[in-house]
């Protein structure tokens, strides 16, 4: 039986010191991006180290190889896109904070 995520996989792009951090499904993360016009890269991502059970542990190792494979992104309406090329690695909702 898979086991129950608490919380959705989430990416915070802070644009005054460009500033990424989010909840990577077993840890929470921070980094650095760059981004000029469309290109979009992270790098100097760092990450708290608390142990999760496998389906999660995998979770987020996927996601951090898919964080590191990023070069470019497209927005769609409430939706980011991050790219590799032309293929859609992945998704995220578009959430305002107050």
């Amino acid at each position: 039986m898979a086991t129950a995520q608490p919380r959705e996989v989430r990416i915070t792009l802070a644009s005054e010191d460009a500033r990424a951090s989010g909840f990577s499904g077993c840890n929470s993360f921070t980094g650095v991006y760059k981004q000029k016009g469309n290109a979009l890269r992270f790098t100097q991502m760092a990450g708290t180290l608390s142990a999760c059970e496998s389906p999660l542990m995998a979770l987020e190792s996927q996601f951090i190889t898919m964080l590191n494979a990023i070069n470019a992104y497209r927005i769609e309406g409430e939706r980011l896109l991050l790219l590799n090329g032309d293929q859609v690695l992945a998704r995220f909702e578009a959430v305002y904070l107050k």
